[in-house]
């Protein structure tokens, strides 16, 4: 997974779940990337292993309904 400045990304952390753009890398941070969440606008950090890049409209949509369905549980 090659994660790119500008990307569209699903972040599962420890500061929730949302859908979000990728802000900046953070070389020797403790975080790797700052996400702009798109409900929001807020900053989120997070490490790579947070991200799940997406590619294609249909991945969006279904991470969308997962994160809703968090939010009711």
């Amino acid at each position: 997974m090659q994660i790119k400045i500008g990307d569209l990304v699903a972040v599962e952390g420890r500061y929730g779940h949302c859908l979000g753009i990728v802000k900046e890398y953070l070389e020797g941070a403790i975080w790797d990337w700052t996400v702009i969440e798109c409900s929001t606008g807020n900053y989120i950090p997070c490490s790579s292993n947070e991200i799940t890049l997406i590619n294609t409209p249909e991945q969006a949509d279904a991470w969308e309904r997962k994160i809703k369905m968090k939010k009711i549980l």
